[in-house]
This record gives C-alpha cells, structure tokens and sequence, in this order.
C-alpha cells in the first residue's frame, strides 16, 4: 500500500476521542443532493444496523458515542466527512469497551450504507420536512434566495445547506447506489485525534482496514482554488413578503475574483494571510457589541435585532447581513457602504481593530483545545499542502494585520448583489 492518507494525532489531555474518514468530490448540483440524501440515510440506518432503533442502540451500548455524516462544501469541493466522537476507553471500566470494537462500530457505519427502498423514502421524506421547517424562517429563505441570486450564472454552487431539494425527491435508489460506490474510489483520508493514536493507527493498518481505493489518490489540492465572484455589480433584488422583520443582505466580491474562470492560488502563504484579514474586517465590522456596525446600526439608529459579516474566502464573498425594521432599510444600507468606504480610504479605527485581533487570538486558543476542532485542522492539513507549517504562525500573522492591510482587503471588494427580504 502506497503511502495511505493516515493521519491519526496524539493528545493525552482529552477524555473523549474522535475519528473520521473524508472523501472529496466534485461539488455539483447533482453531486450535492446525492451526498446530503445519502449522508441522511447512513445516519439512519446501515447494513449492520438495518433501523434506527438498532443504530441508536449500538451508540447507545458504546457510552453514547456519536456518529455523523456531514458534506461539507470547500469552494468547488464537497467532503463527505464520516465523524464518529467516542469516550476514551481507559475513562470507562469495560473490557468490551476497546480501541478495536470503537473503530469496527464506526467502520460498519461509515463503510457498509442499507441502501433499499424504505431508508430511501423515509430519508427523503426527513429531508423534505427539515427544508420546509428551515425555510419558514425568513433569515433561511433570504439566505437561499441571496445565494441564488449570487450564483444565478453557476447554479451548481447555489445551495445553500442541503442541495436543491427538488433534486432530492427525484433521486432513485440506483443513483444513490452509484454514488455510494464511487465515494469508494474518491480521494480520501482517515485521520483522528484520541490518547493513543499509535493504536488506532496499528490496528487499522494490521486489520487491512485501509478498504477504499481512494486512500492511496492524491487527496491534498496542487492549488487552492476559489471560486469566482463573477463580473456583474450592482444587482438589487427586493421581495415582500409582510415579514414584520426585513432581512438585508449585501454581498461584495473579491476583485481579483471577477474572472468566469476558477481563482488558482500558488502562494499559499498570501492566500492564509489575505483569508485571515477577511476574518478580521468581519470582526472588526460585526463581531461584537463594540463592532462598527453594531454600534452605528443597533445603538445610534435603533434599528437592527442583529448584524453579521462574514468572510467566505473560497467563495469571494464577503457577506453582510442585518434583520431591521422594514422602515429603515434604506438608512441601513447607506450605514454598511459608508462604512465599508471608511475601511477602504483608511479611516479604521486603531482601538477596535486591536480588540478585533485579540478576540481572533482567544477564539484561537479556546478553540484548538477541541478535539473536533483538532480535527477539522488536521483535514485541512490534509488537502492544503503547506497549511500546518503556516498556520503554527497564525498568531504571529493575525498579530501583523495593520490598518494598511485591512484597507487593502477592502479595496479589493466591490458591492456585486443587495438582497433585501420585507
């Protein structure tokens, strides 16, 4: 076996442990609601465990440990990540309870999917009420429609959290058999963070577990790529629906983004700090109670129940949004571009982007104290060649972001799409 994607860490200090197999696959439309279909009907049932009383009960047996099937969208890529979290064997006094029956437990989860037609209904049907409960939510609905709208000229990236649901109910059992097996061939990795990774690592190499073709393809990316933001501007859509609340989203694209080709990034080292100062203007603009926008919208107009920002550095998007008095969408719109402006012609204040910067650090410091953040880390390690050896530096990079960057940052945006939801 030819250097086999493995990577299974270390940490004594955890009392629980988590495992995870990763497969990454071409983000589509199609591609997309199969995972999220599938993923639903692995976390169902498995061939092993032909109901959901019977899958419960075997995580129930192993001191509630978890399992979860979760695609994640990165750019142009989906991960079907297969996570199982686990109570560390020496904190349990079972002689059943080992490192061997946790990853076979898993293994048959994760690897062996009952792909018949009464988990394929039953998890369609799940899904189906999930979205129409999750879109009754004037913020979920906005959020979709913004996304649409955004990706209106490439409709394989519009969906927002589980693919075009319309597509989901005409899925067949074939199809998802297909996919099933293809994930199989799929670039993939195992990785895991637990007391003892040496033993989880021997096992699964004695055990012949390395049973899917794509453990041994190239699973780490030659070169990040982003997706565009396309070139038109300017676009304004509007909906009333007689919300009590309105919901304003306004969207700006990278510049260097504007291209209808993929971004290809080489220089890893510029790509982390450029996606660390998008991190930044987000916190600085929207992070807090002190944040810019939350001071000049919620306290000094009275007008907004929330605001966010958010950087979405694969997508070449950086996203503002607010819920507001219907009222005053017009006097909020104008706050959020000027102040986008004064970010841009240097006007930033030097207080705020320190605080800025501090609460990234103590978000940092807490957050690598988690085994599923350790874990996360350890997946991008895996398809970022060069990304551990920077990030060991994330401190002292967030720690360099000066105004002059952060207004570089904002010079590279432009305001491509307003969205407002009544």
């Amino acid at each position: 076996m030819l250097n086999p994607n493995i990577e299974y860490r270390s940490d004594p200090k955890f009392t629980t442990g988590t495992i995870g197999d990763f497969f990454r696959i071409r983000l589509n439309k199609k591609n997309l609601a199969l995972a999220n279909l599938l993923a639903r009907m692995q976390m169902n049932a498995t061939a092993s465990f032909p109901s959901i009383s019977q899958q419960q009960e075997v995580l129930s047996k192993f001191y509630d440990m978890s399992f979860e099937v979760v695609p994640q969208i990165m750019g142009p890529e989906i991960i079907m990540s297969y996570v199982a979290n686990f109570v560390e064997p020496v904190e349990v006094l079972d002689p059943e309870y080992t490192y061997k029956n946790i990853y076979k437990t898993f293994e048959k989860m994760a690897h062996h999917p009952l792909i018949n037609e009464e988990i394929l209904e039953l998890s369609k049907k799940q899904l189906e009420d999930e979205y129409r409960e999750v879109m009754e939510e004037p913020s979920s609905y906005a959020l979709d429609k913004f996304f649409k709208i955004w990706y209106q000229d490439r409709p394989d990236y519009e969906d927002t959290f589980m693919g075009d649901i319309n597509l989901i109910k005409d899925l067949t059992l074939k199809e998802v058999l297909t996919f099933s097996r293809s994930i199989r061939i799929a670039p993939g990795a195992k990785l895991g963070v637990m007391k003892s990774a040496n033993s989880i690592e021997m096992l699964v190499r004695k055990n012949n577990n390395l049973d899917f073709a794509g453990i041994i393809r190239a699973f780490d990316m030659d070169e990040i790529v982003n997706i565009p933001a396309g070139s038109q501007e300017g676009i304004y859509e509007e909906e009333n629906h007689g919300n009590l609340q309105a919901q304003v989203y306004l969207g700006y694209g990278y510049r260097e983004g504007r291209d209808e080709k993929f971004i290809h990034v080489k220089d890893i080292e510029t790509e982390y700090q450029k996606r660390l100062v998008g991190l930044i203007l987000s916190e600085y603009l929207a992070g807090d109670q002190s944040s810019k926008l939350f001071t000049s919208i919620r306290e000094e107009l009275g007008a907004a129940y929330q605001v966010n920002a958010n950087s979405y550095h694969r997508n070449s998007l950086f996203l503002i949004n607010t819920g507001i008095d219907p009222d005053q969408i017009d006097e909020v719109i104008k706050i959020i571009k000027d102040e986008v402006e004064k970010v841009k012609k240097g006007d930033i204040d030097i207080d705020l982007l320190k605080k800025s910067k501090k609460s990234l650090i103590n978000f940092r410091l807490i957050a690598q104290d988690r085994e599923n953040w350790q874990l996360a880390n350890l997946l991008r390690q895996e398809m970022f060649s060069g990304y551990g050896r920077i990030d060991d530096d994330y401190m002292d990079v967030i720690k360099d972001i000066n105004p002059k960057m952060l207004a570089d940052f904002a010079n590279d945006l432009f305001l491509k799409e307003s969205y407002v939801l009544k």
